[in-house]
This record gives C-alpha cells, structure tokens and sequence, in this order.
C-alpha cells in the first residue's frame, strides 16, 4: 500500500510538472507570436515612411535615421514622449551623430560615430533640457541646456566637451549670468559662436558674439544710417536680431523691428561680413 500511495504521489508530481510546463509553452508561444507579429508591423511600417537623407523620424515612441534616405537606422534611447525634435538639439552627419534625452531629469545622449553602426549612451552629469548641442569632429562640441526658468528668464549653462561627449565643463552662465527663455545659440566652430538675447516679449532682441568658446561675450555693433522720414532712430526701428546664416564665404545678418515694429511694413535689413564681425548692410527688404 505504501509503495502504490507512493507511486501515485511521484504521478500526481509529474502529472503538474507536465502541465506547468505545458502552460509555459503556450504562453511563450502566444508572446513569440506577438512579438514576431509587432516586429513585422513595425517593419512594414517602417519600410512606408519615407525619409529624407540626413534626416529622422519617430514612430511608436522609437527614433529612427537615414543618412542616404533609404537605409533606416534605429537610435537607442527613450523617445516614448516625444513626437519632434526641436532645431538644434541633434545632430546627424557623417563623423558625428547625437540624440538627447531626459532620464530622471538628467540628460542623457546617445551617439554614433560610425555612421549608425555602433551606438553609445552616456548619461551626464546635467540636468534640464538641450537647447543646442553640436559637434565639429568627432571629439569637440558645445552644448547649451536649461536647468530652471522664472517668467521670461532662463537660467542655464553653455558646455564644452574635447572627448566625444563622455565630459563636459561649464564655460558659461550667460550674459549676466542668464539667459532669455527663448535664447538661441549657434557656434560655428568652438570658438566663434552667437547667443541671443530677447527682450520686452519679442519686441526686440540684442545679439552678442563669442571668440573664445562661451568665455567671454561682446554685444554684436552694426552700421546705421540716417532716416530722413521719420523722428525715430535707426537702432529704435530696426532692433530685432537673428543668430546670423554661414555660407562659404560670408554670414548673413537680418535685423528686424520685432513684434511692436509696423515702419514700413515691418521690413528687415540685411548685413553681411566676411568675418562675422564686422557687418555691412547688403540689402532693405
């Protein structure tokens, strides 16, 4: 009797062995399935979108690149709340190619140097949020992020990094040591580079220029001249400064009159310089 109670208890043992088992099975399958289901979705999806050379796209909280517009390339990273990018927080070229995003309001980037075969994630010691970051090679790159904002004014930092991203030192506050909460900052190497500083709700706006990687900041001068219709100045008028354009062989200024200006029609003056130093008018229009 003993040897049939146990004979039955080593069944009985087997018996859910086997249909724990079996149950394992089915839900692995069920899950395979889906996986292999979505994947194909995903893929079809994918190969749908069309996209442009040197450019991305966003589908289902995932970050997709193209450097030829065919082949897509999909971007580690966390993307789930985003739909677009904002100008200037990423860059995709050919030596150097960057991604931002918050985790636990750190920042976090994720790049490629290889051209989206080999990917890296570091999260940094910054907190807030990119505003401008690129790189000029594949080790140098200046970054401005927002840690904090009251009303109009933005508190932040403009960084540098010399190794590829992995460290990046502080080099300046701001002018005054803020920002505009619609500040832009452009570098066109890693020392010469522009911020703005907008004012009195877009009314105007005051551009200044850097020559040594964000240490130091002077107030961008342009030349006026003389209005014989009107009591107003040239500088009272034309008063709204943009982040200057780079061809091969010069910049280019607009300088606007901002949401208060109506002088005839609220037209912009065009500066150029070969140095972006030293401007001169080009162009009323």
């Amino acid at each position: 009797m003993k040897k049939i109670k146990k004979y039955k208890e080593i069944i009985i043992s087997l018996s859910i062995i086997a249909i724990v088992t079996i149950i394992i099975g089915i839900n692995f399958y069920i899950n395979y399935k889906k996986d292999i289901k979505i994947s194909n979705e995903e893929q079809i999806s994918t190969e749908e979108i069309k996209i442009e050379p040197n450019s991305y796209y966003i589908q289902n909280g995932k970050l997709y690149i193209s450097y030829d517009g065919k082949e897509k390339i999909k971007v580690p990273g966390s993307f789930e709340n985003q739909k677009e990018l904002e100008k200037g927080t990423y860059q995709i070229s050919l030596y150097k190619t960057i991604f931002t995003y918050n985790t636990n309001n750190k920042i976090c980037l994720v790049y490629s140097d290889d051209s989206g075969k080999t990917w890296n994630t570091i999260e940094t010691s910054k907190e807030g949020t990119v505003k401008y970051i690129e790189f000029f090679d594949q080790s140098t790159g200046i970054m401005y992020n927002i840690e904090d904002v009251a009303m109009t004014l933005a508190f932040g930092t403009i960084s540098k990094t010399n190794n590829g991203g992995i460290t990046w030192e502080s080099v300046s506050n701001g002018i005054n040591d803020t920002f505009r909460l619609d500040s832009e900052v452009k570098f066109f190497n890693e020392n010469f580079g522009f911020v703005t500083i907008p004012n009195n709700g877009g009314s105007s706006c005051e551009l200044y220029n850097t020559q040594d990687g964000g240490k130091t900041f002077n107030k961008v001068q342009v030349d006026y001249i003389e209005l014989e219709d009107t009591d107003l100045k040239w500088n009272e008028i034309y008063d709204y400064y943009n982040i200057p354009i780079k061809t091969d062989y010069s910049y280019y200024l607009n300088v606007g009159q901002g949401a208060d200006g109506d002088y005839k029609g609220g037209n912009t003056i065009q500066y150029n310089s070969y140095d972006g130093i030293m401007w001169t008018i080009s162009d009323l229009h």
